[in-house]
């Protein structure tokens, strides 16, 4: 009986390793395969790379504004059945890039891309290890493994997309990443368990979660300063050393700190969560970011160095963070609506950060005043953040 105990308490652990292999793989293809994937797209149709940036941004806005309906689908249909209808569309949405006959088509294709995201990607997979753990710190410790495994999904795909470019050509390759995609999302999806939601917060807890609209809404800002200012500075931070005078490989090397250095933030996070409330370790978050991105435009070598550390660590955090602080302030019923609502503000930013940086960098003049700029965002999003706690607080006096 011991041993049956125990490997049905596996498997949801089980499952969320499997799923953090489902998400690198459907990052891989739907998110980071772009980076490699743009010149390629640009030469073909005989285009700008910029152009084909904005069919990028148009996809990852759409996924921006889907965020809220597709959470509230969360919470009536369950994970699998958004994570299933991904698993379908995907493929099928990706590999018609390899098809695209004009490059007005692909404005088309990314657009359904977009939507493959809101129902591929992260939010419905966090709500899937909402289901599946009853206990808040399980949740945690579950949320934290299935974005340490997925953050690798750049260090994998990256390379490997260059590799298949290289050999196979930009169609072909597409062709490739769409079948590994349906390989590894479909029959894992599939065997989910049909119905894995269960009395997801006690009554006690209940009582205690927030609904409180413009609590949800200042969380949201803030989070959308924030991945305005992340987004932005990961796209340009090779050029912005270009702009002071470093070689090519190097520039590259020191942005690559930046994406190297988001796992273990994650992993920092884990002990920062048990000492400090969120109320706390949100705004010191926000904050270390904030003067992370002001040292990297103004600080000497050395100190460069560390910001960048510092600047990709909160940035894996954040994504983590994000999850966990809608969950413990609004609890697990209704998650996926909540966490659509402060989702959208964060997807619809990251969709125009690629513009909004680049924009501020022809204003300024440099990707340094521009990084000045997106650092006093994210301290705002800061103030936000710590409003948005004195709102919940003083909720929570109200009605005691």
């Amino acid at each position: 009986m011991t041993e049956v105990g125990n490997s049905k308490a596996a498997r949801p652990w089980f499952r969320v390793a499997c799923l953090g292999v489902d998400q690198v793989v459907a990052w891989g293809v739907l998110y980071y395969s772009y980076s490699v994937l743009s010149t390629p797209l640009a030469n073909a149709f005989n285009v700008s790379t910029r152009l084909i940036a904005l069919a990028f941004s148009l996809s990852l806005a759409i996924s921006g504004f889907l965020a809220a309906p597709v959470g509230r689908i969360l919470d009536r249909r369950g994970a699998r059945f958004i994570l299933l209808l991904g698993a379908w569309i995907g493929p099928l949405a990706f590999g018609a890039l390899a098809l695209a006959p004009s490059v007005w088509s692909l404005f088309c294709i990314f657009g359904a891309l977009g939507i493959v995201q809101a129902l591929a990607l992260y939010e419905p997979a966090f709500q899937a290890v909402v289901e599946w753990f009853p206990s808040h710190a399980e949740r945690s410790r579950a949320l934290l493994l299935l974005t340490c495994i997925a953050g690798f999904s750049s260090t994998v795909f990256l390379p490997l997309t260059a590799w298949l470019v290289e050999r196979l050509g930009w169609r072909s390759t597409i062709v490739v990443l769409s079948l590994l995609l349906a390989f590894v999302l479909v029959p894992f999806r599939f065997k989910l368990p049909r119905d894995a939601r269960h009395d997801l917060d006690r009554p006690e807890v209940r009582a205690r979660r927030i609904e409180e609209p413009r609590v949800l809404g200042m969380l949201g800002g803030a989070f959308g300063l924030q991945s305005l200012a992340s987004t932005g500075a990961m796209l340009y931070l090779t050029r912005h050393f270009l702009e002071l005078g470093q070689p090519l490989a190097r520039a590259a090397f020191f942005a690559g700190l930046a994406g190297a250095a988001q796992v273990p933030g994650r992993l920092f996070l884990s002990p920062l969560q048990r000492s400090a409330r969120p109320e706390v370790r949100l705004p010191l978050l926000f904050i270390a970011q904030a003067l992370s991105l002001a040292a990297i435009a103004a600080g000497p070598w050395p100190l460069v160095v560390v910001a960048i550390l510092v600047f990709g660590a909160t940035t894996g955090a954040l994504t983590l963070e994000k999850a966990v602080v809608v969950l413990q302030w609004c609890g697990a019923d209704n998650y996926g609506t909540h966490s659509g609502f402060v989702s959208v503000f964060a997807l619809v930013a990251r969709a125009a950060a690629p513009i909004a940086a680049e924009a501020l960098q022809r204003t300024l003049g440099s990707f340094a005043k521009a990084f000045i700029v997106l650092a006093v965002g994210v301290a705002a999003g800061s103030v936000l953040v710590l409003a948005a706690s004195k709102v919940r607080m003083g909720r929570d006096d109200g009605s005691t």
